[in-house]
């Protein structure tokens, strides 16, 4: 079993993950942005 472990959150913005454990190491990060008002 995987677990993740989270490196860095800046709420509203980004979030930066690690796994730990397991055969495969995966990090990975999601952004998030605010969509222009004629995209919503």
């Amino acid at each position: 079993m995987k677990k993740v472990e989270t490196v860095e959150q800046v709420p509203g913005h980004r979030i930066i993950w690690r796994s730990a454990g397991g055969k495969v190491r995966v990090d990975g990060a999601a952004t998030f942005h605010e969509l222009a008002p004629d995209l919503g």
